[in-house]
């Protein structure tokens, strides 16, 4: 879920400072502007339990999840072991990944 308050708030601010900018705006778990929505009570609790564990790995930076080795489902590295994707790379991913069952539209070439 996106909780866009905190980025109209920090716009805003910066709006008033004379310091605002037109520029991508990247915020994460951290900043709380994104988070998870409220687990089913069907999810056993043993899985809630590590859902937030990794949660809060991303929210620290202990885990990356746009880190290398990432490859395709044809098995062709897109992201190298030991480095992670950049903003531009995540913006462009027309890929699924290893592991993913199913195919992506074709769109206009």
């Amino acid at each position: 879920m996106w909780n866009w308050g905190i980025i109209y708030v920090a716009v805003a601010k910066a709006v008033r400072a004379g310091t605002w900018k037109n520029d991508q705006i990247w915020l994460g778990m951290e900043s709380g502007v994104v988070t998870l929505a409220p687990f089913n009570q069907a999810i056993p609790k043993k899985v809630v339990d590590l859902i937030k564990k990794k949660r809060n790995a991303i929210e620290t930076g202990k885990l990356e999840v746009f880190r290398g080795p990432v490859k395709d489902q044809g098995g062709k590295v897109k992201i190298p072991a030991g480095r992670s994707a950049t903003d531009p790379e995540m913006l462009s991913i027309s890929y699924f990944i290893e592991g993913v069952v199913g195919t992506l539209p074709k769109g206009k070439e």
